[in-house]
């Protein structure tokens, strides 16, 4: 377990670094170049996010940020219900970092709001939805990823809406915890 120190309060530590085994060929060459399919992108995308309350989906959008370790802050997107049970947190998110050759790492960040007064995340006022901006202090940075190939340019464009008949994907976690090998989420697919 590595503890992070009090003046990174909204990330209070990292735990767990487990190996995961028999993960598919998508956990290696992950990065801008990859050659990835858009199912195994949004995979690497997708997190389990969860309270002292339950557990949920979540995905990590990446926001540009020339000031953040590799330039980009990630944010992550879940329903707003899910973190509003526990507004000032925990919030622990499962991670997979990339291995090349091997199966990625899993571990468990722990997420604590800087100011119990303050609310670490934005609620979107008439929809389920919550993100929350999760700065990874520079000196751990080399030891924490967070892949996600969404950044903040690539969604909500006009004429991206789903029509009937679209082919579309799900992710998630289905149980409790990530039980999937290398904690990938569940992916099923149809037409809407």
């Amino acid at each position: 377990m590595i503890k992070l120190g009090k003046r990174h309060r909204i990330l209070r530590a990292i735990a767990l670094v487990l190996a995961a085994t028999f993960v598919s060929a998508c956990a290696t060459g992950i990065g801008p170049g990859a050659n990835l399919t858009g199912a195994e992108k949004m995979m690497w995308s997708t997190y389990a996010v969860a309270t002292p309350k339950g557990m949920a989906t979540c995905v990590i959008i990446n926001r540009k940020d020339p000031s953040a370790p590799h330039g980009i802050v990630p944010v992550l997107v879940t329903s707003a219900h899910v973190l509003s049970v526990a507004p000032h947190g925990p919030f622990y998110l499962v991670i997979r970092n990339p291995r090349i050759g091997s199966s990625p790492q899993v571990g468990i960040l722990e997420f604590q709001a800087p100011d119990p007064a303050d609310r670490p995340f934005f609620q979107h006022p008439r929809h389920d939805v919550a993100a929350l901006e999760l700065h990874i202090p520079p000196e751990f940075a080399k030891e924490i990823s967070l892949p996600s190939f969404i950044d903040e340019k690539s969604i909500a464009r006009r004429g991206d809406e789903p029509h009937a008949g679209d082919e579309i994907s799900v992710l998630g976690f289905p149980r409790v915890f990530p039980g999937t090998e290398g904690a990938f989420p569940v992916l099923r697919g149809g037409k809407i």
